[in-house]
C-alpha cells in the first residue's frame, strides 16, 4: 500500500541456500495478494543448494532495469533482469527443488522465469511450473538452461512487448532431458518490432557429450490470430538440438498438440546432422493437429523435418523417428506441405506424397478439414475424432482434464 512502497534496489525476494520455504500470496482461484515490482534486479532470486521452495500466488512484474546489458565486467552476474531467476546447485538431490504456481508474471525486463540449476538428477518433477499466467513477454516466457527435470503445465502464455531486453522471444525455451511440457495454452505472440522464434522451443543439449532422453510435449494449444509480416518467423513447436556436444537423443513424444495459424511452420523436428543414427531412437510424433500454418508463405512447409543420419517412418516401422496420425490442413491461408531434409530438401505437397515416398503418417487419409469450433475444439463430424493412437502409457486426459476415450481424438481436446 502507499505506506510501504518498495525501494528500486536489488531483488524483491532473495532465498539463498535455504529449503522448505514457502512464499504464498494467494491460493488457487484467488487473485495474488503479494506483488513484487520495480526491483532493479530479478524480482525473485533463488540461489544455491535449495529444495522444496514454493512461490505461490504472487504478481511479479516490471523487474530488472537492463543495467547489465552490454557490460563487460565479469564480476557482474548476467541475466538477472528476470521476473524469477534461479541459480540452484546441481548437487541438489531432493525433489521438488522449486514449485512456482498460480502467479501472474509479466513485463519483466528479460525472461519472465529463468530456471538454471546445472544439470542435476535424471528424473521428472524436479521443477514444477503450473497454473501461471505469463504475459507481456520481452524475451522468453520460461527459459531453463540445461536443467533436467522440468515440468511445465497448465499455464497460459500470451502477448509480446518491447519495453525490455533484447532477444528472440519464445514462449518456452528448454534444454536437457527429463522434461515435460503439457496442457499449456499459447496465443498471440506478435509484435512488429520483434523477431519471434517459437511458442515452444524444446531443445536437447549439454556440454559434456552425453545423450539426452525422456522429453514429452503434449496436449498444448497454440493459436496465432495476429497479422503476419516478413521477418516474424513465428513457429508453433520446434524440437531441435541446441548448442553443445550432446551425443544422442531417445524417448521423445510430441503428441496431441493443436497448432493453429502460425506465420511460419507449425511443427519442426530436427534430429540428425551431428548425431549418428545409431544414437537416435524412439522419437515419436503422433496425434498432432496442424491447421492454417505457414501463413507467411503458403508454398512452404507447415511441417519440417531434418532427419540426416536418421530414418523416418510410420508407427509400425522400425524407423528412428516415427510420424503418424497427424492431420495437416492448409486452411484459408496456410499450407499442408511437409519437407524432409537429408542430403537435400524434399517437398511432399500432400499427405499421400508423404505416405507413398516415406511410409510416414500412413494411418491418416488425405489432408482433411478438422472442422474446428471457434475455441479450437473438434466440431461435429470432424475427421479427427476417434482416429488417433492411444498413448495411455504416457497420459490419458486432454488439455482441460477430460479423460481420453477408448478411441483417441487427434489434437489437444477430446470430443
Amino acid at each position: 500500500d502507499n505506506g510501504h512502497n518498495p525501494t528500486n534496489n536489488g531483488h524483491g525476494i532473495n532465498i539463498s541456500t535455504k529449503s522448505y520455504v514457502s512464499v504464498i500470496g494467494a491460493v488457487e482461484g484467488s487473485q495474488p495478494r503479494i506483488r513484487v515490482t520495480g526491483c532493479s534486479d530479478a524480482g525473485v532470486y533463488l540461489y544455491g543448494l535449495c529444495h522444496h521452495i514454493q512461490i505461490f500466488g504472487l504478481e511479479i512484474d516490471n523487474n530488472g532495469d537492463g543495467y547489465r546489458d552490454g557490460q563487460s565486467d565479469e564480476s557482474i552476474t548476467p541475466y538477472m533482469d528476470d521476473g524469477i531467476y534461479t541459480n540452484f546447485s546441481s548437487k541438489t538431490e531432493e525433489t521438488p527443488v522449486v514449485e512456482i504456481a498460480h502467479c501472474k508474471i509479466h513485463d519483466n525486463y528479460q525472461d519472465q522465469i529463468t530456471l538454471a540449476a546445472g544439470r542435476g538428477k535424471k528424473e521428472f518433477g524436479r521443477f514444477l511450473v503450473h497454473h501461471n499466467e505469463i504475459y507481456n513477454i520481452n524475451d522468453d516466457g520460461i527459459e531453463t538452461g540445461d536443467s533436467q527435470g522440468i515440468d511445465i503445465y497448465n499455464n497460459v502464455f500470451h502477448t509480446l512487448v518491447t519495453n525490455g531486453g533484447n532477444g528472440h522471444p519464445d514462449g518456452i525455451q528448454t534444454a536437457g532431458g527429463y522434461q515435460r511440457i503439457w496442457n499449456n495454452t499459447f496465443y498471440d505472440f506478435f509484435n512488429p518490432d520483434k523477431v519471434s522464434n517459437a511458442y515452444i522451443l524444446c531443445s536437447y543439449r549439454n556440454s559434456v557429450g552425453q545423450p539426452e532422453s525422456h522429453i514429452m510435449v503434449y496436449n498444448n494449444l497454440i493459436y496465432h490470430n495476429n497479422p503476419v509480416q516478413e521477418g516474424n518467423y513465428i513457429r508453433g513447436i520446434e524440437f531441435t538440438k541446441g548448442n553443445g556436444n550432446v551425443s544422442g537423443i531417445s524417448d521423445v513424444y510430441i503428441a496431441n498438440n493443436t497448432i493453429i495459424g502460425t506465420p511460419f511452420h507449425g511443427l519442426s523436428v530436427v534430429v540428425g546432422d551431428s548425431i549418428p543414427g545409431e544414437n537416435v531412437s524412439n522419437i515419436n510424433v503422433y496425434n498432432n493437429l496442424i491447421v492454417n500454418c505457414q501463413r507467411l508463405k503458403n508454398t512452404e512447409p507447415a511441417l519440417t523435418i531434418n532427419s540426416k543420419n536418421c530414418s523416418t517412418g510410420s508407427i509400425e516401422s522400425n524407423a528412428h523417428i516415427k510420424f503418424d496420425y497427424n492431420i495437416i490442413y492448409a486452411g484459408e491461408e496456410g499450407s499442408c506441405i511437409v519437407t524432409e531434409e537429408k542430403e537435400k530438401k524434399i517437398y511432399y505437397k500432400t499427405n499421400e506424397d508423404w505416405v507413398n515416398e516415406t511410409g510416414c503418417n500412413k494411418n491418416v487419409s488425405g489432408n482433411p478439414d478438422p472442422l474446428l469450433t471457434p475455441d479450437y475444439r473438434l466440431g461435429e463430424g470432424s475427421p479427427a475424432i476417434d482416429i488417433g493412437i492411444k498413448l495411455t502409457q504416457l497420459f490419458d486426459y486432454d488439455i482441460v482434464g477430460n479423460p481420453r476415450s477408448s478411441k483417441w481424438d487427434i489434437g489437444a481436446y477430446e470430443k
